[in-house]
This record gives C-alpha cells, sequence and structure tokens, in this order.
C-alpha cells in the first residue's frame, strides 16, 4: 500500500523564527505564551510520528509531504491519504485526490 501522509506545520514552526515584527504582533495579541505555541508544536509533532510508525508497522510505504507542497503529481497512484492537521489540511488535500482515494484526517493536537 502506497499512503501520501499531508501535515500542516506549527504556528511555532511557522513564525517562531520570523524576523517581521507584525508576527511578533499577532503572537503577541494570541494571548497566549511562547510555551503554549512550542508545546503545540510538540504535540504535532508527536501526532505525526504516531501516524508515521502505525502505518510503517501495517507495510505501507510513505511520502510525508507539506500541504504546500501538493500536487496532481504526487497524488497519482497512491492507495491511501492521510492528513495531519485540521478541517484545512484535510479539505485542501481532498482537493487533489480522485474521487477513488480515501482520505484519514488525524486532529494534529487533539488538546486543543
Amino acid at each position: 500500500m502506497k499512503a501520501l501522509v499531508v501535515y500542516k506545520k506549527s504556528a511555532w514552526e511557522l513564525f517562531s523564527s520570523s524576523k517581521d515584527p507584525n508576527v511578533a504582533l499577532f503572537m503577541e495579541n494570541s494571548g497566549r505564551d511562547t510555551q503554549f505555541f512550542e508545546d503545540s508544536h510538540r504535540i504535532q509533532r508527536a501526532s505525526m510520528e504516531t501516524v508515521k510508525s502505525a502505518l510503517l508497522e501495517s507495510g505501507a510505504k510513505i511520502n510525508m509531504l507539506y500541504r504546500s507542497e501538493l500536487s496532481e503529481e504526487v497524488t497519482k497512484g497512491i492507495d491511501l491519504a492521510v492528513t495531519i492537521g485540521g478541517d484545512g489540511t484535510f479539505l485542501e488535500t481532498s482537493h487533489f485526490l480522485d474521487n477513488q482515494t480515501p482520505i484519514i484526517g488525524v486532529n494534529s493536537d487533539p488538546s486543543r
């Protein structure tokens, strides 16, 4: 079985190293401290490892892909799509699949 695993990047991953002052302002105005974003990032990474391990144990060949790298080319010939993120990751991935490819969504941070 060939599985495509599509994931989203965490807010921490996207924004933590940004030099843009608007990004720092956004994170500051979110009402959450940096520890919240770091903890959420770790939880999302753990979710990705859990999914990856389960698929590998089942004998699947997996391709892990950040959602912005999606294309019809990378989804051709897959037997299963698994998204790790939220509704947006699931919906975006669905637009690149044919009508016969099953898709499973995994909440990347179920504690939120």
